[in-house]
């Protein structure tokens, strides 16, 4: 579970129901969002309607509402909270400026990410099949197991399935049409992982370090020491309630400015004074020494990098600047914006090599108890806690008297996890370096005892997790460039064999997505 969304292992992509990540789509289409007059309970008319065609095949304006449904709520449930943080009113959320695209509102977003979810799905089920494409899981069972979840959920918030489908999907929507769409779905996702995760495979070294050598930038990091001295930048606020200005406050706008550039100045040459005594082997007690005295939190090393790739930055331009990347070259920043000059040093340019593991795990999810529960809360809490503990190791002591191999564990972290970002990889999550995952999670993993086969029950605060450790991953950087790989390949066959497949739309199967 990690503090930071891990990358996808290989290519894989993550959505429980449509699974295909971020791919070449040449079309381009932004739906109006227009509400029908008509309004249909039964979903006959929806199911009847053409809504979008891709070569030969099609999809209703029922599909596509599927699909449409999907997209918006995975995204709403994912990070509707961040959204918050912003300022949005999820209520109204469909209406607001697009956070992503200011040139649409959020529903024409969802509606146009939708609409390439459905295009890519119909696509490459028609690429597969034209390939001879066989299922390499069972979709049947897949997809049973997903109408269980349905169930599952619509028992837990005390609906029928009926009403469950009708306030995700929209009415009319039936079991038999999501199926029909998870099937759809769950065929295009195992096409794109068996290409993808072929790309990935074949690479060799050299074929690593051939597109390391032409994009040295996008993995290189500058290491450099740095040094922040800051000043006050003061401003002058007129009393609006006949108040005495504090002392030493500016009392005018001018003296704001005089005391501004005071401070700038005694800055200024306090970290010229820091520069000229700043040498390789003075530098982290030099930084220790202004870090204590000018911030709150603990100094930690003056030592940084900064992505070779970033550029704009005020440290990135000047480690990209020719001249200055010279092992003891030294420079004062200034930073206008923060009020603050940087003393930097440049050490060295290289490429991290950081080493990653290779982990299944099955979350149990548990609730937090906040002091603003009630004492019944709080307990009905504790109470949910402990069962989830109880389920955890219910589920272990199953793996334990079965085969206990890792691909069982897999087929149980599908059934039972509550991580949806693992969960269509059997709880897999590939590379993972340290710092990536929740503290209990990344310290049990990056154990130095840690051998291959270790399985264990720990706790975050995500919950219990039933842990199943595979082994050492790729060292970081080639398994970022495999994908870049992978994605470059699948992207260009994808678009060498839709370009001749026509997208056709009708309007009015687009407009009962909304009815």
């Amino acid at each position: 579970m990690a503090k930071k969304t891990p990358a996808a292992p290989k290519c894989n992509a993550k959505s429980l129901l449509i699974k295909i990540g971020v791919i070449a789509f040449v079309a381009v289409f932004v739906a109006v969002l227009a509400f029908s007059a008509l309004r249909y309970t039964t979903g006959i008319v929806h199911r009847g309607v053409k809504a979008v065609k891709v070569g030969n095949e099609s999809l209703s304006a029922m599909d596509l509402r599927i699909f449409y449904n999907d997209v918006r709520n995975n995204y709403l449930y994912q990070y509707g909270y961040i959204l918050q943080l912003y300022g949005y009113d999820l209520s109204t959320i469909d209406s607001q400026t697009c956070l992503l695209d200011s040139s649409m509102t959020w529903g024409e977003y969802f509606v146009n990410q939708g609409f390439t979810q459905a295009v890519n799905v119909l696509s490459l089920n028609i690429l597969g099949k034209a390939a001879g494409f066989e299922e390499t899981s069972d979709i049947d069972a897949f997809v049973e197991d997903y109408i269980g979840t349905i169930e599952e959920s619509a028992e837990a918030e005390g609906m029928s399935v009926k009403k469950y489908l009708k306030n995700y999907y929209g009415k009319g929507t039936s079991i038999k049409d999501v199926t029909k769409m998870v099937a759809l779905s769950e065929y295009a996702n195992q096409y794109y992982e068996y290409l993808t995760e072929g790309y990935y495979d074949s690479y060799t070294a050299d074929d690593v370090q051939a597109y390391y050598e032409e994009n040295k930038s996008s993995y290189d990091v500058y290491e450099y020491y740095s040094i922040t001295i800051p000043y006050t930048k003061y401003t002058y606020t007129a009393p609006t309630d006949g108040s005495t200005i504090p002392d030493g406050q500016p009392k005018s706008e001018a003296e704001a400015t005089t005391m501004t550039e005071d401070a700038r100045v005694s800055a200024e040459n306090l970290a010229r004074s820091v520069m000229s005594e700043l040498t390789l082997e003075n530098a982290e007690e030099l930084g220790k020494k202004y870090w204590e005295e000018y911030n709150d939190s603990a100094f930690e090393t003056a030592l940084s990098t900064n992505p070779a790739s970033d550029i704009d930055s005020l440290i990135g331009k000047w480690c990209a600047t020719e001249g200055n990347n010279e092992q003891g070259r030294k420079d004062v920043l200034h930073d206008s914006d923060n009020g603050e000059y940087i003393v930097i040093m440049y050490n060295q340019r290289y490429l991290p090599k950081v080493d990653t593991v290779d982990v299944r795990h099955i979350l149990i999810e548990t609730i937090e108890i906040t002091s603003t529960m009630t004492d019944e809360e709080k307990a009905e809490a504790e109470k949910a806690n402990e069962e989830a503990k109880a389920e955890a190791e219910r589920i272990y002591d199953e793996w334990k008297s079965g085969e206990a191999t890792e691909e069982s564990f897999g087929v149980l972290a599908t059934k039972y996890t509550a991580d949806t970002g693992s969960v269509a990889t059997g709880g897999l999550y590939e590379n993972v370096a340290q710092g990536e995952m929740a503290e209990a999670f990344d310290e049990w993993i990056f154990d130095e005892s840690r051998q291959a086969g270790d399985t264990e029950i720990i706790y975050s605060y995500y919950g219990y997790h039933i842990m199943y450790f595979v082994g050492e991953g790729l060292v970081q950087y080639e398994a970022a460039i495999r994908e870049a790989l992978a994605a470059e390949e699948y992207n260009a066959y994808y678009e060498e064999n839709t370009k001749d497949l026509e997208v056709k739309t009708f309007e009015l199967g687009t407009m009962l997505m909304f009815s």
